[in-house]
């Protein structure tokens, strides 16, 4: 028997008719032409559940090749990218909506929360859109009962939809699943996909650590982010992007400004036009291509994340 279906989503940050306002009349076109390739495609999917969209396919993949009762392990949800084409991250920017994952799981079985790797940023006529191209893996990490019984196949499903986008956006969706074999004796890992998750593991934002950071509203028009450390690897830093969790906080569009400082650098940002009052707080993610290293210089990461109070000075 199946447990309740356990929901792992991200809700429209706001309303959806606002973000998804760029989709033309082609979406239209294209939803009918989906129709008929999905029934087309649902021999092949019975055989190998890999959906069969137009611009997105995605799957279910897991790091490990079979179950340890009471032993978690990862999957995720691969989305392969047509060229020129992206989908959004959790704050789709300026249009757009994320991604939602609905998970079928069995009974027993627990799902932590989705890791969103650090997104990039693209710019479409006057917007800006957050998001990913080519290759996205969404991971989450499952934990099986301790009283599952060995010798058993399990089946891992959910139900995926997403906004395919380039010059317009196009939804589209998939039922993926993936099928693992229960046994008593410590799982091997996967070698593809243990190895592909952690890149992801890498590309998602990591607290801040050694880094101290503020951010401050200059003035009506302006916010800073100011970064420190004390360690030796500071100077390494030459390029860094501020994406925030929250829509309406900053203009996409607008330029970033980066400025090396005494020990750190700081990010001058446009408030967002729309915006009714300042946050109390600033939420979201630093990117850099550098990236950013810890004090003992034992790890590098792409991204931080940070939450902190938005001081007014």
């Amino acid at each position: 028997m199946r447990a309740a279906t356990q929901m792992t989503t991200i809700p429209p940050t706001v309303n959806l008719r606002r973000r998804i306002r760029h989709i033309d009349i082609r979406t239209a076109v294209l939803l009918s032409l989906a129709v008929v390739v999905t029934l087309v495609g649902v021999v092949y999917r019975a055989r190998a559940g890999i959906s069969q969209n137009e611009y997105v396919q995605a799957e279910l993949v897991a790091d490990v090749q079979s179950i340890q009762p009471g032993n978690p392990f990862w999957v995720a949800v691969r989305f392969e990218i047509e060229q020129d084409w992206h989908i959004n991250w959790i704050n789709p920017g300026d249009a757009g909506l994320a991604p939602s994952i609905q998970w079928n799981l069995p009974e027993g079985f627990k799902a932590g929360e989705l890791l969103w790797p650090a997104p990039s940023r693209y710019k479409i006529g006057p917007l800006v859109i957050y998001g990913y191209d080519d290759e996205l893996l969404l991971m989450a990490r499952l934990l099986p009962p301790k009283d599952l019984q060995p010798g058993k196949q399990v089946e891992i499903s959910a139900a995926v939809d997403w906004l395919a986008c380039a010059e317009a956006c196009v939804p589209e969706e998939a039922n993926v699943r993936v099928r693992l074999p229960v046994r008593s004796s410590y799982p091997l890992p996967d070698p593809k996909w243990s190895t592909a998750m952690d890149k992801v593991r890498f590309d998602h934002p990591m607290p801040s650590g050694g880094w101290t950071v503020n951010a401050f509203a200059e003035d009506e028009e302006r916010y800073v982010i100011e970064v420190s450390s004390h360690g030796e690897n500071i100077a390494a830093v030459r390029g860094c992007s501020f994406f925030p969790l929250e829509p309406d906080v900053i203009e996409n569009a607008s330029a970033q400004v980066f400025t090396v400082r005494h020990r750190g650098f700081e990010i001058t940002l446009k408030r967002a036009h729309m915006s009714t009052e300042i946050p109390e707080r600033l939420t979201g993610v630093l990117v850099s291509d550098t990236g950013f290293a810890r004090p003992d210089g034992t790890a590098k990461w792409r991204a931080i994340s940070i939450d902190v109070p938005l001081e007014t000075r």
